[in-house]
């Protein structure tokens, strides 16, 4: 993949997929490396794509057959960019040890009718943060990109117990498989419940935020209009088939 400005783009985590509303599949998956010595202190930037396979699959004289596809010509001009924005400011305002850090991401629309039609998305990462897992499911067509800043500042050619002087950053975002678009439901919010925000949808810990109660200890979910709730829990995976073929 070559990404702005014209670098190539490494991907070493499987992509994921889904069906596309006008047919076809959508195509999500995530670049970056950390395979080398200097893979870890790499700063280009990496990317989340969505991209849009409109092959229609018929079946003729009993086989399957492909048409109607065609390659994205132009690298991303027929791909509509998707931003990551500032820390939320309230979040960003709480004094406590235990408050994650949380930012928005835009949800810019993607025409897939237009003139010219827009083939997917793409999210660019801040510089030296990469996706180096598998991306997985949240719920219905919203999926988590799991990605980080690997340590650096250790000599790795030799063993060694001293730490990394810089510490590995993991993040969370959850965002739309077809157009790359925030949550419309409030699924982030601080670790200690202060600055709750419904435009947040990214989280720098590497988990989904819940409510942390610090004087008990414990944790409380947040449910889609904001309140706090007890019964907030995943509403289950997309299938590996996620549709189903009549072949006679």
């Amino acid at each position: 993949i070559s990404g702005a400005p014209g670098r190539r783009q490494p991907i070493t985590s499987a992509p994921i997929w889904l069906p596309h509303p006008k047919g076809g599949v959508m195509v999500v998956f995530g670049t970056g490396a950390n395979l080398t010595d200097a893979d870890r202190t790499d700063a280009a930037v990496q990317t989340v794509y969505g991209v849009y396979d409109n092959t229609s699959v018929t079946r003729s004289a009993g086989k399957l057959a492909l048409s109607g596809g065609s390659p994205v010509a132009g690298g991303r001009a027929l791909l509509v960019q998707q931003t990551i924005g500032s820390v939320a400011a309230a979040v960003a305002a709480v004094a406590s040890a235990n408050a994650n850090a949380l930012w928005a991401v835009s949800s810019n629309p993607v025409d897939y009718t237009g003139s010219p039609a827009k083939r997917g998305w793409y999210l660019d990462l801040p510089p030296g943060e990469r996706v180096l897992s598998n991306l997985t499911w949240f719920d219905g067509q919203l999926i988590d990109v799991a990605s980080t800043v690997p340590a650096a500042g250790q000599d790795i050619s030799r063993e060694t117990c001293t730490p990394s002087i810089t510490g590995a950053r993991n993040f969370l975002t959850t965002i739309n498989a077809i157009n790359g678009s925030a949550p419309k439901s409030q699924i982030y919010a601080a670790a200690d419940g202060a600055g709750a925000t419904g435009a947040a949808s990214r989280s720098e810990t590497g988990v989904r935020s819940s409510l942390r109660d610090n004087a008990t200890n414990t944790e409380k979910a947040v449910c889609a209009a904001g309140q706090i709730c007890t019964d907030r829990k995943l509403l289950g995976r997309t299938a590996l088939r996620p549709s189903w073929r009549q072949l006679q």
